[in-house]
Parts: C-alpha cells; sequence; structure tokens
C-alpha cells in the first residue's frame, strides 16, 4: 500500500529534530533507530521511543490515502530534511517495501526502512487514568527545582527516579540521593482527593519538561499499563514513559522540623562564592566550609565566609553580609560545595534563607519570598573535614 503527502520542509524538519531525542542510539532492533511514519487525516504522524521513553507528534501534510504507515531511519532522514531548502516536500511511503522517497525541488532520495509493525506500540496518553493537569510554566518550575537532587548512581534505583505524587490538590515532587533531598509542591487540577503515586526517572522527567516547557497549553499526565507507564500530553503532543518499580525510601524524616540559626543571604552572591571555592575544593570531596558570624548589634550586620583549601593548590575564602538570627556566637559547618551550588542555580529567588543546627545535623535551604513549597535538604560534611 502507498501514499503521497505534501508538507513544510520546516515542519518535518522540526518534528523529526523533536523526535531524534527518543531514539535509540545503541539497539540490536533496527526499528528502535526509526521512526514510526504514518498518514493521516490531515497529518503525518511521527512516533519514536528507546523503549524507556518515546513521543508522538504530527506534522500537517495533505494526505493521499491515510492509514499507510512504516519505519525510516532516523539519523539519515534527520539530517536529510535539515539539508532541504524551506519549501514544500512531497514524501511518497510505501509500505509493501518499506520505503520512504523524498521530492523537494530538485532533490529526490528515496530511504530504506522496516515494516511498521515492527516498531513497538506507545499508547496514546488520553487511553490513560487521568491523574493531574499543570501548566508547562509550573512543571518546568518545579522539575528544574528537584531532578539535579535525583542520584546517578543506577546501582540505586529508587533513588535516580523522581517521587510524583498527588494528594488533594497538591501535586508534590521528590528527589533524593542519599546526601541531599529537594521536595517541591504545587496546585494543580486533579482527578480527585485520593492519594496516587509514581515514580519516574528523571531523565524522563527531564525530557518531559523540555519537550512541553515552550507551549501554551495545560500538561495532563495519565497513568497506563496499570500504572507501569506515565503519560503528558498538551494535546499536541504525547510522550509516555516507563515508570521505575521501587518503593521510595521514607524522606519526611529527614527534613528538619526547626533549625537553630537562620541566614537570610543573597543568593546570586553565594552561589559565586561556592563557585570561587570549588577551584580549592576538589582535592577534598568538594568541602566547603561556612562560618556564620552574627552581627554585633541590631544595626551590623552578620556575615558569612565561604572557605576552601587545597594542600596542593592552596585557599581561598569571600565573605559575605547577611541577615542572622538565633546564634549568639559564630557558627562553623561544611558542605559539600558543589551540590550547594546545584541548589543555588535551580533557584532564581533573590534572597535564601539557610537554616542549621550543629555542625553534624543537616541544613536546610529554602528561598525567600519565593516558591514556598519548596524545600532543600543538605547533609553536612564530617566534622574532621572542617579541620
Amino acid at each position: 500500500m502507498q501514499t503521497t503527502l505534501v508538507l513544510t520542509q520546516p515542519n518535518l524538519d522540526e518534528a523529526l529534530a523533536r523526535a531524534r531525542r527518543f531514539v535509540a542510539t545503541r539497539t540490536a532492533l533496527r526499528a528502535l533507530a526509526c521512526v514510526h511514519l504514518k498518514a493521516e487525516d490531515g497529518r503525518l504522524q511521527v512516533e519514536a521511543t528507546n523503549l524507556e521513553i518515546g513521543v508522538r507528534l504530527a506534522v500537517p501534510a495533505r494526505v493521499e490515502h491515510p492509514g499507510v504507515a512504516l519505519c525510516a531511519p532516523t539519523i539519515a532522514l534527520a539530517d536529510l530534511v535539515k539539508t532541504l531548502p524551506p519549501d514544500q516536500v512531497t514524501l511518497r511511503l510505501d509500505a509493501e517495501t518499506a520505503t520512504a522517497t523524498l521530492l523537494c525541488g530538485d532533490t529526490s532520495a528515496t530511504l530504506k526502512g522496516v515494516n511498521a509493525d515492527e516498531f513497538p506500540v506507545i499508547a496514546p496518553a488520553a487511553e490513560g487514568d487521568f491523574l493531574f493537569q499543570t501548566p508547562p510554566g509550573d512543571l518546568k518550575a518545579a522539575a528544574r527545582l528537584v531532578t539535579f537532587a535525583a542520584s546517578a548512581d543506577q546501582s540505586r534505583p529508587a533513588l535516580a527516579g523522581v517521587f510524583v505524587f498527588v494528594d488533594g490538590a497538591a501535586l508534590t515532587l521528590v528527589a533524593a540521593d542519599g546526601f541531599r533531598l529537594a521536595v517541591r509542591a504545587l496546585a494543580h487540577t486533579g482527578a480527585g482527593a485520593e492519594r496516587r503515586e509514581f515514580l519516574i526517572p528523571a531523565r524522563a522527567l527531564d525530557e518531559v519538561v523540555r519537550v512541553f516547557s515552550e507551549g501554551e497549553n495545560d500538561v495532563r499526565c495519565t497513568l497506563l499499563a496499570d500504572g507501569k507507564q506515565a503519560a503528558f500530553t498538551d494535546g499536541e503532543v504525547d510522550v509516555v514513559a516507563q515508570l521505575l518499580d521501587h518503593a521510595y525510601p521514607g524522606y519526611a524524616a529527614i527534613i528538619p522540623e526547626t533549625t537553630a540559626t537562620r541566614v537570610v543571604i543573597a543568593r546570586a552572591d553565594l552561589l559565586q562564592a561556592c563557585r570561587r571555592a570549588d577551584v580549592f575544593a576538589r582535592d577534598s570531596l568538594f568541602t566547603v566550609r561556612l562560618h556564620i558570624q552574627p552581627g554585633a548589634s541590631e544595626l551590623v550586620p552578620g556575615t558569612v565566609t565561604v572557605r576552601a583549601s587545597s594542600a596542593e593548590t592552596g585557599e581561598e575564602e569571600t565573605t559575605l553580609p547577611a541577615a542572622i538570627s538565633g546564634a549568639d556566637e559564630a557558627v562553623k559547618i561544611a558542605f559539600n560545595g558543589r551540590f550547594l551550588a546545584e541548589a543555588l542555580g535551580a533557584l532564581d529567588a533573590e534572597q535564601v534563607a539557610l537554616g542549621v543546627n550543629e555542625p553534624g545535623k543537616a541544613g536546610v535551604l529554602k528561598p525567600v519570598d519565593k516558591y514556598t513549597d519548596y524545600t532543600y535538604v543538605q547533609m553536612p560534611m564530617a566534622i574532621t573535614a572542617m579541620l
């Protein structure tokens, strides 16, 4: 069975550029290195997957015979289309020979593909069990504040994911790697008061955010395959991700109920201080020492000195003004400076509040007057690392 489609080069180029991010780069299954092309009424449907995450999107087109489908090699097709002029493209699909022929101006090319039935089925997001709906900007902001804290160690698969749960009107995202924890709650339009949850790979959530970040429509999340997959859609693009089948460890007890000392400081200044200290902390497990000195009076601001040293490289320190409360004497504590910098970099608040207790207890970082439902917790470095 054959069909002919007419579409524009910019639209096809954009669709293939987005789809190729989901294609398997190293696979023995040729279909996974292909995009699934299907002619439908008024559009060309494009699908790609690496079995962990998949995408479905569409390109407006004039279609001769809907229903024809095949798999075309992604990289070759995408690279070819990118070189074509921004003009009308004629695409001929031949399901019997599994070939796709492109005509544009003086260019004619035929690509050899594989049969459509070799491509894994990507279930439509609309078929899932509705979980929540939120503006794309809110989802992007929430993911940015937590995914960096997920573990990169694949030997701890539960911590390599982002724990997502809906409870009443709150949608909460949680990530941790054993040394730090990030929790962000936001409002949503959900299915009801019943608590629902799933664990999605952090890398998959990053891809979801990347796909929908520039969109205007709300993103709907549904559960598919008896809760083994999460689907996200804005009505134009579907992204379906395989979920992690692991119990997420309890995290609430990690968050200190109170902190004895509170430091309010300019986020950008503290971030740059941590980055400078990192130059000297690389030989000491990225240990950065904070010396928190309260002001002599209410009229004299306190200071935070960020220090790092290396037996080979040298030492560095930066002293910053800060509003300090709860401490009458100097407080010393050490953190992994690179982790702290990642948290500060994810925030976009002008000021942050750092809460600390004694040197061996976790510190709490929160933005001031922004993201009131966000908490970042980081375990301190060993006391010996401060000596």
